[in-house]
């Protein structure tokens, strides 16, 4: 929650091209610590903290770059529908070439993944530059505003600025709420998923990433459903409906001791999540500005 929040003030400074390059390469310095040293369970922890945080940069960065190359409603609902299909795509990939290296590897090998897949995403950032700018004054704020403070003060005095945008206002509000209960229930039982295998499906630790696979393609297929309905058919309604799918999903996820009614499970909340992601980024991207 820090690490996106903390994220804005970043991006609004240096961009979100720069602010993906530098969370992709330390992502990729992290993962090489993860596979080739020896990790204990406190040094695991640390990992998985280091890691959260910089998912919340980075997922928050990629969010916001489509605003930085269009104003237009029809061009932003695309683009945000492809940056979940890529997203949905990569969590097809990833788990099911983890739960692949785990048949002949040791279980620490899979962050050789974490440690390789950002190097040709550091490139392509690389080559994305910005054309649009998140200057207030190219926002069109009113030019004779105090000006901010620089240095720490400012940057927290940014933060609390997006809180203060997103709670100043019922839309984004709503927007807010939707998002934070959807993964407010997936992660009720997401840190307990591991013994949820273990102790009830009775499936080895390879079944994570088959199922997180099948999780994916249900993303895929929910994204590239996204592309099929009209900007103006992209409202609060559509995204209820979408939330409602992901918790339908996640009941036939963990309703049952079987295997095949989780992987059921899985594809319907990953059609919703699928779904959910670019209509909600498009939806907030329609109600601010893009120095917000």
């Amino acid at each position: 929650v820090c690490s996106s929040d903390l994220s804005g003030p970043v991006i609004d400074t240096i961009g979100p091209r720069r602010t993906l390059i530098a969370v992709l390469a330390a992502t990729s310095a992290l993962g090489a610590v993860a596979w080739l040293a020896l990790v204990s369970y406190p040094e695991l922890v640390l990992v998985a903290m280091a890691l959260g945080l910089l998912f919340g940069i980075s997922t928050t960065a990629i969010d916001a770059y489509p605003r930085y190359f269009s104003e237009d409603s029809g061009e932003l609902a695309r683009m945000n529908s492809l940056n979940q299909v890529a997203t949905g795509a990569s969590v097809v990939i990833g788990p099911a070439l983890a739960g692949w290296i785990t048949t002949w590897a040791p279980v620490q090998c899979v962050f050789s993944l974490l440690m390789l897949a950002p190097v040709p995403a550091v490139a392509l950032a690389w080559a994305t530059r910005e054309e649009l700018s998140a200057a207030r004054s190219a926002a069109g704020d009113d030019t004779d505003a105090e000006p901010q403070a620089g240095g720490l003060r400012g940057f927290l005095s940014n933060a609390a600025e997006g809180v203060r945008i997103v709670f100043g206002r019922e839309d984004l509000r709503v927007l807010f709420l939707l998002g934070f209960l959807g993964f407010f229930a997936y992660g009720a039982f997401d840190s307990l998923e591991s013994l949820f295998y273990r102790d009830v499906l009775r499936a080895g630790a390879q079944w994570m990433g088959w199922l997180s696979a099948i999780a994916g393609v249900g993303g895929t297929l929910g994204s590239l459903a996204v592309l099929r309905i009209p900007s103006r058919r992209l409202d609060m309604t559509a995204l209820s409906a979408m939330l409602l799918v992901t918790g339908v999903g996640s009941m036939l996820y963990v309703g049952t001791a079987s295997v095949a009614w989780a992987c059921v499970g899985q594809l319907v909340s990953g059609l919703g999540f699928g779904a959910m992601g670019p209509t909600r980024t498009t939806l907030a991207q329609a109600r601010c500005d893009v120095a917000h």
